[in-house]
């Protein structure tokens, strides 16, 4: 047999359309520059353009993947997001925001039922009953248990998924959509005290914030640009989500339409409410005035709420370089804040860049040390990809999406 007929035809099939990929990109960037010469305002910008072409790409090889992982999918699928109160540092896990994403992948619709939570649930007969809520529920039964109490609870069928996010995880997100202070954007989330109702407004806030940003970039997780941040993204939070599985989601959800106008995404809360929430529609524009003017109700003008993560990164850091020759203690002094991906909170790119260098060095070593490469070729991994995804923010969130703006409008409710 000759050498040209062996190996597999398909993968020789994807190997040559990935070869394509960059020289599709050179030729895209000069045509593009050619066009833009002869008529500028009738041309694309050239991100658009060859998201355009490497899209295009990426559908000939993956398409039937695709299409094989959406086929898999049961007719719902239900994933808890839970929004931990976990400090810089610290293992505390109580549950600061939980919602239920109830997908319909079939009917290209998506369900968001929240839990304000100080909501009465059962823990076990020895915890006080002033205290059984469901934001101990998650520090007390751990998240098996929890878990299985939103089951019983929401009584919409088992929850199949889990995503577990962090302060800081929370803070990189709202830094690559854009928000330049994201711990004032954090702030606002997490605010009750001067709604009339309380917890439950803060709740509807966090879902509507969801809601809105879900519609504004779900183009964005399609193609080239989804297939990289579905892989950054799933490394910086803790789910026992995987790419196949998100994948499958957004290829079904895409091909029924969604998002339409933003309505194909409803907003529950349980228990139910019949009061009238208000509508604080959060920009990066306006949410530094927005929640000033919230605070200022509560009469914590004074109380900023941001701790600084420098400091903590820093001094944890040093600990871990006195005790470097003991593996097991860099490890304690790190691995919290690394779990945590703390360097999420420093906003300054280079700084976090240089504390998590530093923090990377300490814990691969250990890791290492301890006959755990493993982890820390999964650190260094996730890290990398992380980098990628900030250096390359302005790209990837350009608003433009095939030669279209990807703000989808939303209506007002």
């Amino acid at each position: 047999m000759s050498e040209e007929n062996t190996g597999t035809p398909g993968k020789k099939s994807k190997k040559k359309y990935f070869f394509l990929v960059p020289l599709a990109f050179l030729l895209m960037l000069g045509g593009w520059y050619a066009l833009a010469r002869i008529a500028p305002q009738q041309v694309a910008t050239p991100v658009a353009v060859v998201k355009q072409t490497t899209d295009n790409i990426y559908y000939a090889v993956k398409e039937d993947d695709l299409k094989k992982a959406a086929e898999k999918l049961p007719p719902h699928v239900n994933i808890l997001v839970t929004g931990l109160d976990s400090r810089l540092g610290s293992n505390d896990n109580h549950a600061d925001a939980i919602h239920l994403f109830t997908i319909f992948p079939d009917n290209g619709k998506i369900e968001i039922t929240s839990v304000p939570r100080d909501t009465k649930c059962f823990i076990d007969s020895t915890f006080p009953d002033s205290l059984s809520h469901f934001s101990n529920a998650r520090s007390k039964l751990g998240r098996k248990g929890y878990i299985h109490t939103a089951e019983v609870f929401l009584n919409k069928g088992k929850i199949d998924y889990w995503i577990d996010m962090n302060f800081s995880t929370v803070m990189g997100f709202l830094q690559l959509i854009g928000y330049k202070d994201p711990a004032t954007a954090l702030q606002f989330l997490r605010h009750r005290k001067s709604f009339p109702l309380g917890d439950v407004q803060r709740s509807h806030n966090q879902a509507v914030f969801m809601r809105d940003a879900i519609v504004k970039y779900f183009n964005l997780m399609n193609g080239m640009s989804g297939d990289f941040l579905l892989t950054a993204g799933l490394g910086m939070i803790e789910t026992n989500l995987t790419k196949d599985v998100c994948q499958g989601l957004l290829y079904k959800l895409k091909q029924h339409g969604f998002p339409g106008n933003g309505d194909a995404i409803a907003l529950n809360m349980d228990p139910p409410v019949y009061n009238k929430f208000v509508d604080i529609g959060m920009t990066p524009d306006n949410v530094e005035e927005t929640t000033t003017r919230l605070m200022e109700k509560t009469y914590q003008v004074g109380y900023s709420g941001k701790p600084d993560p420098v400091a903590i990164l820093e001094t944890r850091i040093a600990k871990a370089m006195r005790d470097s020759n003991k593996s097991f203690m860099v490890i304690q002094d790190l691995q919290a804040v690394a779990d945590q991906h703390g360097w999420l909170q420093v906003t300054d790119l280079q700084q976090r860049d240089t504390l998590c260098g530093h923090i990377a060095s300490l814990l691969c070593t250990a890791y290492t040390r301890s006959h755990k490469p493993e982890k820390a070729a999964a650190l260094q991994t996730c890290i990398e990809n992380e980098r990628k995804l900030f250096r390359n923010r302005g790209e990837i969130f350009s608003g433009k999406v095939a030669g279209r703006d990807s703000a989808t409008s939303i209506p007002t409710h």
